[in-house]
């Protein structure tokens, strides 16, 4: 049976489109049925860093299985920076399917024409090998 994911203090939520897109944020305090007051990391660095605290829309972010347990409610940012670093939160993050999902396609868009030209082309060589052992699988 599946964890069920709540909105509450210190949980880890990634924000996919607005001024805070490709970002993670930890809610820090929750202002209304709409929105919740964020600490805003930014979700692709290596180290935590802290963006900014503002409010963030519940429609704008993706709740996570991460939730910093100690967090209390309107703890200061450099505490929420102290437990996303005890905690390893980030390091997680970049281990789960979402993530690697979303830097593929930030990678895909990235690409020029060449490397574009090269992808199709090692998908067509690899359909070819696929097509040859199938072929010698059926006839053995």
């Amino acid at each position: 049976m599946s964890e069920k994911v709540y909105v509450e203090t210190g949980r880890v939520a990634y924000v996919d489109h607005g001024k805070y897109a490709d970002k993670l944020c930890v809610i820090v305090n929750v202002i209304d049925q709409n929105k919740a007051l964020c600490d805003i990391v930014d979700a692709y660095s290596k180290v935590v860093k802290i963006v900014g605290r503002r409010p963030v829309g519940f429609k704008t972010m993706h709740l996570t299985k991460f939730r910093i347990s100690k967090l209390l409610h309107n703890s200061h940012s450099n505490y929420t920076k102290k437990l996303l670093h005890d905690g390893g939160i980030i390091k997680r993050w970049m281990q789960t399917k979402y993530f690697k999902s979303l830097d593929r396609k930030k990678t895909r868009a990235n690409l020029n024409d060449f490397e574009r030209f090269k992808v199709e082309y090692a998908k067509k060589q690899r359909s070819i090998l696929i097509s040859k052992k199938l072929k010698a699988m059926k006839k053995a």
